[in-house]
């Protein structure tokens, strides 16, 4: 996807609903995730999930909606009611977290 085609996904309705859901649904899997030996990057992650699952996600969208439509390899369709988007999105949520967690490569590995 060119830079176009990436911000008219940002700015599709159903897109945006769909990152909404996802971020949701992942803030739970974190939430309930163990600690690791990472605190400092637990702090990040678990600050995160808080934030979206205190307001489904409604502050944070837009920082959600542009960092996963900004993921290297990630492609989408634009309007999709059928949910062919889903397995792209739920595994840009997982690969992208962390980044948008403000945890920094270092960090990253727990």
């Amino acid at each position: 996807m060119n830079l176009t085609n990436i911000g008219a996904l940002c700015k599709d309705q159903v897109f945006q609903e769909q990152i909404r859901v996802a971020a949701v649904s992942h803030a739970v899997q974190i939430m309930q995730s163990p600690p690791t030996d990472h605190g400092a990057a637990d702090d990040l992650r678990w600050g995160l999930a808080r934030s979206v699952l205190a307001d489904g996600c409604t502050a944070d969208l837009q920082r959600f909606v542009y960092g996963i439509g900004c993921t290297p390899g990630f492609s989408s369709v634009q309007g999709d009611t059928l949910g062919a988007n889903d397995p792209a999105i739920a595994s840009a949520m997982v690969s992208q977290w962390d980044y948008l967690a403000g945890i920094t490569p270092p960090m990253v590995g727990g």
